[in-house]
């Protein structure tokens, strides 16, 4: 566009705040702004009949000299700040109608570039027109459109209205109202706004992540019956509020609702011409965005809601024209809130004038809800969202937000949380994902196992390093030991404890105790005696099986197996005649119990069967052939390819301390054993792939945690056919029940879900209130059908509860965390409780809490995970009676007048590493390796509620809770303690540590040591057992142990210096470096 002439130069005034907000970039100074198609609306409307041409366009032209902003100009002004605008006479403008050919019905025929309003008229077919009106957004609004399509119309039939306010008279109202006196009070107004977070939906993360930023906004609508929008006048009536009022009141309350809490920033598009009634009927840029801070709770009355919003609405509206408004092309708010009206078709002289959907702008909000009207009832609701939001999501939104309109009425005196929002449709879809009904047979697992010795009895069974075993024979050796347990007094109702490690004999001794009609009851050898004690005097068994200890254990009979093998051949090999029975229990596995003592889980032969047969189903475990057993059976994770493989004819393969030890070990017995199915823990797998050639099997079962998308994108890195599924169930539900198959190529989730309910199995996601959560929102999920365990052991009837649905039946509270998804399946998100799962080891803190408060002079003590993925790690608070030195803190106690301030310090920090100390290595004789604390911190006292509770968020990072100062390290001597420490420092996700500090004290773990092991055997090609660390903790003891290991430590320096030259150059120079070097 041209620079202004003089005349209108002098006329120009400055943009309104409102058009400030919706302002694009301006051009140099005399030069026309170039608004773009993007920064304009287009109105488009209908006509049909025997349209009148000049009429037409002397009523187009008449809306030009009725609202003189449809002749704005826009431009920089030498010695002005910011955009300029001035009103130019129509015919300067070139304002007319403009007729097009033919064709689609757009702006097309608007010049590229104008910021100047106009209007097109397409013909489309004999008496049949689309008028089409480019709207720059610095000329018109939503609202404008709307006016523009009534004056129209009564311009056309020739009614005259008085002239309404003209748009360069509010940008000079406000102006004055900005510099007048009550602009300070204004502002202070909205600076005085409680400050919260954006709205954060759960699915949005999800959808984010995938979304495409390049894609336009979607639109979700659905049209109210009129008997809700009648409803809806009746209540907001009955309270004295606009109706637009309670639909936003229920708005904010619903995505509370999803969210989980009342406290959230929003926005809220609001257009004051609905306020003053001087400016109804003008034309321009009215709308503008006015901050909300949403504060609700979820258990207070709708209607109570409702009063307050009202009241900060009416707030917000008395001090609008102050409100800091958001610049354009930026996202105002999380969430927003507008209206609009629907104006209604008009015919004149046989000639239907009909408005097409009215333009929105764009979008300011990631998620905005507007209301049209119809008259004074509320008729469409258009749900619009960026594309961070997935349209299932946004359509069951709306869907979720109708159904609470149409219950308003009835239940607005309802806490927020019991609104009912869960409609009939979104109800099915809930109890969908539901399992199939199977009929799981009368032959128990033990009879398969004969069954199959029968059926294929040269086919491979079971191998390990101790044996190796066709289906024959391994049915006769296990019928061997069933035989002498009968003769022991073992039977249906016993108890057989197993004290062994993981191995063949394992595995044919729990098959001969289930054979016998007993249970077995698993007891990892590395527990402490203490634990063992404990649960030997909770469980009491029938005998302890072990692999060499004879004689009394307290109560219990223990029988050597290898003093016992060489009289089992006079047993028979054939079955003993018992059989177990479907109520029998099969074994008994301890949980750790939120009273400080584990609990033992009762599985019944019934629930394990039905368990086999509904994985073999849901994981795709008949396609296997050769199963790894590679987790302790003293946790039910290992349960899957046990029986997995032993119910379907398969060959398990027992992989033993040694095969798991480093990545190597591990990648060596997947490729020899020819294994095609494993299950593990994420964490475990993602140590065990650290090697120079990792190794997968063409099926991996994941459980015990979830899933990092990291991980996820590794493994379809190395191996992209591998077949991945996740599988979750608490042991109280046998093992597991549900899954879902991730299929390879597809984008990886920030966390797996679960899509699948593994047969005669029932899964619900449930409030505080027992009833079925909505789409999106967090509840605790609950477990019910074939899977539920009789009880726990000399506790009957725990641990279920009624199932609300289903009268009579009974469920198990998970005490984990869910949420359905919008496009199907559930996603878990933590514990509603403090138990935690740790490398697939459910943990109850209670009971290391109630470890470490019966240590000496220990009087308070708090235990919760700390990190995310890979780094999760158990940290335990502590108050002690003498407390040492609170972590970080820089005063320093009374001292001798000889010792210097940073040398008492030192000694300090030498101190608390020793108290801590003692009491990780106390804990270590009480508690299993899993639930022994990564970290201690001593605090003089710990944070507190104003109710009295903990406050575990005000509860400082642990850091490095036992470590010297940075200046008291030791610095590495040789290169190899160099190596060996950066290592450390690299697994543990944090500096190299000093040559005597200890791995385990930093954080270090069992997961941790094999991936340690696994990068120090890649730089210095030594093969080593992960033993040595923990015989060796700290990188200068390390490093001499692997040189004595070596045999050659003159080479190992060699190497190790050259990587800390490697590690020392810029990243251009080891690249070069490496270019250039010999292949």
């Amino acid at each position: 566009m041209n620079a202004p002439d003089t005349v209108h130069v002098v006329d120009h005034f400055a943009l309104s705040a409102e058009q400030r907000a919706v302002a694009p970039g301006s051009g140099a100074p005399g030069q026309g702004c170039d608004t773009g198609a993007g920064d304009a609306i287009v109105l488009t409307i209908a006509i049909g009949g025997p349209l009148v041409l000049p009429r037409l366009r002397a009523a187009v032209r008449a809306l030009a000299l009725r609202h003189t902003q449809l002749c704005a100009r826009f431009s920089t002004v030498e010695g002005y700040r910011g955009l300029r605008q001035w009103i130019v006479p129509p015919e300067a403008a070139g304002w007319d109608l403009a007729e097009a050919p033919v064709g689609p019905a757009t702006a097309a025929g608007t010049p590229a570039g104008s910021s100047a309003a106009q209007v097109v008229l397409h013909a489309l077919a004999e008496d049949r027109w689309r008028l089409a009106w480019r709207l720059p957004a610095l000329v018109a609004d939503r609202r404008s459109a709307e006016i523009l399509y009534r004056d129209l119309v009564r311009a056309y039939a020739g009614l005259a209205d008085e002239q309404p306010l003209q748009y360069a008279e509010f940008a000079a109202w406000r102006r004055d109202l900005e510099q007048g006196e009550d602009g300070d009070a204004g502002r202070a107004y909205w600076s005085d706004l409680a400050r919260h977070a954006p709205l954060h939906l759960s699915y949005r993360a999800a959808a984010a992540a995938a979304a495409d930023d390049r894609q336009p906004p979607g639109v979700e609508r659905h049209d109210l019956d009129t008997s809700v929008s009648a409803s809806l006048v009746r209540v907001a009536a009955a309270h004295a509020v606009a109706v637009p009022v309670l639909l936003q009141a229920a708005w904010w309350a619903l995505l509370a609702l999803i969210q989980g809490h009342g406290e959230f920033a929003a926005g809220w598009r609001h257009d004051c011409r609905r306020d003053y009634e001087v400016m109804d009927g003008a034309v321009g840029v009215f709308e503008k965005i006015l901050p909300l801070a949403i504060t609700l709770t979820l258990d207070e009355p709708f209607h109570q809601w409702l009063a307050r919003c009202a009241q900060m609405l009416a707030q917000h509206v008395a001090a609008q024209e102050f409100a800091p408004l958001a610049a354009a092309g930026t996202i105002a708010a999380g969430a927003g809130f507008a209206c609009g009206d629907l104006p209604p078709a008009v015919t004149d002289g046989g000639v239907t004038f009909a408005c097409g959907a009215l333009p929105d702008g764009a979008l300011r909000f990631e998620l905005e809800l507007l209301v049209e009207f119809d008259g004074a009832q509320p008729r469409r609701l258009n749900l619009r969202h960026a594309p961070c939001y997935g349209a299932a999501a946004v359509a069951r939104l709306l869907q979720q937000l109708v159904t609470l309109l149409a219950a308003l009425e009835r239940d607005q005196a309802l806490p927020i949380d019991r609104l009912p929002v869960v409609g009939a449709a979104e109800r099915a879809a809930l109890l969908a994902l539901a399992a199939e009904t199977i009929d799981i047979g009368e032959r128990m697992l033990p009879q398969r196992l004969a069954d199959w010795a029968r059926a294929t009895p040269g086919a491979p069974a079971l191998q390990a390093r101790d044996l190796a075993l066709d289906y024959r024979q391994l049915d006769q050796r296990v019928n061997r030991l069933a035989h002498w347990l009968r003769a022991q007094g073992v039977s249906s109702g016993s108890i057989v404890a197993l004290a062994l490690p993981r191995s063949g004999a394992l595995v044919v001794t729990l098959l001969a105790v289930l054979r016998a009609g007993a249970a077995y009851l698993p007891l990892d050898p590395d527990w402490p005696q203490a634990r063992v004690a404990a649960i030997l005097d909770d469980a009491r068994p029938a005998l302890l099986l072990t692999p060499a200890e004879d004689g009394q254990r307290g109560a219990v009979r223990c029988v050597s197996l290898a003093a016992l093998a060489p009289q089992l051949a006079q047993w028979p090999a054939t079955e003993p005649a018992h059989l177990p029975a479907a109520d029998d229990a099969a074994y008994v596995l301890y949980t750790s119990g939120s009273t400080g003592a584990p609990k033992g889980v009762i599985i019944e032969h019934r629930q394990l069967l039905n368990y086999a047969l509904a994985a073999s189903s849901g994981l795709g475990l008949a396609e296997a052939k050769r199963f790894a057993l590679s987790s302790a059976l003293a946790a039910d994770l290992g349960n899957t390819t046990l029986f997995g493989a032993l119910f379907n004819g398969a060959c398990l393969v027992v992989a033993d301390t040694a095969d798991m030890q480093t990545p190597a070990d591990f990648a060596r017995f997947i490729r020899e054993g020819g294994i095609d199915c494993l299950k593990i823990v994420p964490s475990h797998l993602d140590a065990l792939l650290d090697d120079e050639s990792p190794a997968l099997p063409a099926r991996v079962i994941l459980g015990g945690e979830a899933t990092p998308r990291r991980l996820l994108a590794r493994l379809h890195a190395l191996a992209p056919q591998t077949l991945i599924f996740n599988h979750y169930g608490p042991t109280e539900t046998t093992v597991g029940v549900m899954t879902h198959f991730h299929r390879p190529g597809t984008p990886a989730p920030a966390v797996l879900p679960l899509t699948q309910v593994m047969a005669n199995c029932r899964v619900l996601v449930l409030d505080r209130h027992g009833a079925l959560v909505p789409t999106g929102a967090l509840g605790e999920l609950y477990v019910g059908g074939a899977q539920l365990c009789r009880s726990y052991l000399n506790r009957p009837g725990e641990p279920f509860v009624a199932d609300p649905l289903d009268p009579g039946a009974r469920l198990y509270r998970t005490g984990d965390l869910a949420r359905h998804l919008p496009e199907g399946g559930i996603e878990l998100a933590g514990r509603a409780d403090h138990q935690l799962k740790l490398r697939g080891y459910r943990i109850e803190p209670a009971e290391v809490e109630a470890a470490l408060l019966a240590l000496p002079g220990m009087r308070q003590a708090v235990v919760a995970p700390h990190g995310e993925g890979g780094q999760r790690r158990l940290v335990a608070w502590v108050v002690a009676s003498v407390p040492p030195v609170p972590q970080h803190q820089a005063h320093v106690q009374a001292q001798a007048p000889q010792q210097a301030p940073q040398q008492a310090q030192q000694q300090e920090a030498r101190d608390q590493s020793a108290q801590v100390a003692a009491w990780l290595a106390a804990l270590r004789a009480v508690l299993p390796d899993v639930m022994v604390p990564a970290a201690i911190v001593p605090l003089p006292a710990l944070p507190r509620l104003g109710n009295g509770k903990v406050d575990l968020r005000a509860l400082p990072a642990p850091g490095h809770p036992v470590q010297q100062p940075a200046e008291a390290q030791v610095a590495p001597a040789t290169a190899l303690e160099w190596l060996v420490a950066h290592l450390m420092g690299e697994v543990l996700e944090q500096p190299a540590p000093g040559m005597d500090d200890d791995f385990f004290a930093l954080g270090g773990h069992s997961l941790l040591v094999i991936k340690l092991v696994g990068r120090i055997r890649k730089a210095l090609h030594v093969e080593f057992a992960p033993g040595l660390v923990f015989d060796h903790p700290t990188p200068a003891a390390l490093a001499r142990a692997v040189a004595a290991l070596a045999g050659d430590g003159a080479q190992l320096e060699q190497v190790a210096d050259l990587r800390r030259q490697l590690a020392g150059m810029t990243p251009a120079a080891r690249a070069a470096l490496l270019q250039g070097a010999p292949a």
